[in-house]
């Protein structure tokens, strides 16, 4: 008889079909040499070929079919996760350590990461050339900006006392700075060194304007006082030449020469009468005139220790003339008479004591009296 197996077991099968395949006639032996015998091997041969042949479409098939399986399951696990990711919430938020932008040609153009204090973020040209970077520093927002030299050109950022901004030149040469300070704004403009050419800020008493020379000194000033304004330029050396600014009482004008002594000032009174001082070398005054509230005017003349030796004066009965010797005591005085109605005329001894008078009496008749030294009477003159 003929014994078959199931595909997976189809070696042992045909192994065990072989050796159970006999053929009897009648339970009498079998003789191979006879035609009938060897036809019947050789159709038993082809059909072990023909089942072996099935066997191996059977295997092939399994594969194809395990692996048709095996896809399809794959396809309905990846649909299965796109359909999920489908229908899940889009992400707001990405996550990465940096992040970089090229351009057609590959170049990196621009970049996203983190500076030393935060983010950053850097912008190059299509040459390759950093010309932009916007990040932190230790008191807030950094950006900076360069040529395509690479020198840099602009600067803003956050400072201690609040933002600052910083121009340079295409050679890299400070040309302006704007900033804040505890009291105000302050805006630098420079000449392409770190040396200021003009100053703009603000102070408690309010704004101020500095021009300073090549040598940064100040040589004109502007600023606001307490009072009101002043205006003041210096010499090379920094000594102030010329002064204007108010006071309590009105404006006043002051003109200095090379050593900065004072040698001309102008000023307002209590009053509100005007004066005039003239200087010498050393700025003490020798002429000095001033309105004088009711009365008119006054003229002085110093000598160069700042005595007086020479006055005039109004009033509004007539004029008023003393002269004075060194010690600044009256020698000479002459105006109007007591009674208004004429002159009169005074000189004194080096001890201020009255020595000698002049006059009219009450006949309009002059007069002229000489006195001792202590100022006694001794000889009056008349017609």
């Amino acid at each position: 008889m003929l014994c078959f197996c199931t595909a997976n077991n189809w070696r042992t099968g045909l192994h065990h079909a072989a050796k159970a395949a006999t053929i009897t006639t009648m339970n009498t032996p079998v003789n191979t040499n006879e035609p009938h015998t060897t036809n019947r091997l050789q159709t038993l041969e082809a059909r072990l070929a023909d089942l072996e042949r099935e066997v191996a479409d059977c295997r092939k098939s399994a594969r194809w079919h395990r692996r048709i399986t095996a896809g399809l399951l794959c396809t309905f696990v990846a649909g299965m996760g796109v359909a999920a990711t489908s229908m899940a919430p889009q992400s707001d938020v990405i996550h990465a350590r940096r992040i970089e932008i090229a351009n057609a040609d590959g170049k990196l153009v621009f970049a996203a990461s983190a500076g030393d204090s935060g983010g950053q973020i850097d912008l190059w040209n299509n040459s390759g050339r950093n010309v932009l970077r916007a990040g932190v520093n230790q008191h807030g927002g950094d950006i900076a900006m360069w040529n395509n030299d690479l020198i840099g050109i602009f600067g803003s950022y956050a400072t201690a006392a609040g933002g600052q901004i910083d121009l340079w030149n295409s050679q890299g040469g400070r040309t302006l700075r704007l900033s804040s300070e505890a009291k105000g704004g302050r805006v630098a403009v420079h000449d392409g060194s770190e040396r200021a050419a003009a100053l703009i800020s603000s102070s408690e008493k309010g704004g101020e304007i500095s021009v300073h020379d090549s040598a940064d000194l100040s040589v004109i000033r502007l600023a606001a006082s307490g009072n009101g304004g002043e205006f003041a330029i210096n010499n090379a050396r920094g000594a102030s030449v010329f002064s204007a600014s108010n006071n309590e009482t009105g404006g006043t004008m002051q003109v200095s020469n090379s050593s900065g002594a004072r040698i001309v000032s102008t000023t307002v009174d209590a009053d509100g009468c005007g004066r005039l001082d003239v200087g010498n070398e050393n700025g003490t005054a020798v002429f000095s005139v001033n309105a004088s509230k009711g009365t008119g005017a006054a003229m002085a003349l110093m000598n160069t220790a700042g005595k007086k030796l020479f006055a005039v004066g109004t009033r509004p009965q007539g004029g008023l003339l003393n002269i004075m010797n060194a010690a600044g005591n009256p020698v000479f005085i002459a105006g109007f008479a007591e009674d208004a109605k004429g002159g009169a005329m005074s000189i004194k001894n080096g001890r201020g004591v009255q020595v000698l008078t002049g006059g009219t009496d009450e006949q309009d008749r002059g007069i002229v009296t000489v006195l001792d030294a202590d100022g006694k009477k001794s000889l009056s003159v008349s017609p």
